[in-house]
């Protein structure tokens, strides 16, 4: 005997699904602004001490919202489309041996301690995503127990 689970109210779920996506792209937004907005300070700070070192925290920034963009593309090219895995992680590969590349050309016009501007700068755009989404998690979480 073939048993099939589910509800009737078979929108419910599609509503839901359909909420939760227009979240992401809101939240895809909002994050690549924010980014955008405290590399720039970060930046700007940087460039009081150099200029190049300014100039590198705003590469790394630009890597890491790029990084972040194409990741999410490439995730929803995996989810949506069916394309295959090992491609999948080939272009991560490619992706990681890019930005990896560009950091070390970091190193050739600044110095050596500059990299870790760069890395603030490539990894402030997935830190704020991190804050953003445990921000909207408490917040659902808090407005279901009420």
């Amino acid at each position: 005997m073939k048993v099939e689970e589910g509800s009737f109210l078979g929108d419910r779920n599609s509503q839901s699904a359909a909420t939760g996506l227009h979240a992401y792209f809101a939240r895809k937004r909002t994050v690549g602004v924010r980014a955008a907005i405290f590399i720039c300070v970060i930046a700007t700070i940087a460039s009081i001490f150099g200029v190049r070192l300014g100039l590198d925290t705003l590469l790394g920034g630009a890597c890491g919202i790029a990084n972040m963009l194409l990741v999410m593309q490439h995730n929803e090219a995996l989810l949506g489309r069916g394309r295959g895995v090992l491609m999948h992680i080939a272009r991560g590969r490619l992706r990681m041996f890019g930005f990896a590349a560009l950091a070390a050309v970091v190193t050739i016009w600044s110095p050596w301690w500059a990299m870790g501007l760069f890395f603030i700068g490539f990894f402030a755009p997935l830190a704020i995503y991190a804050i953003q989404l445990r921000s909207e998690i408490i917040r659902e979480a808090s407005c279901t127990n009420s």
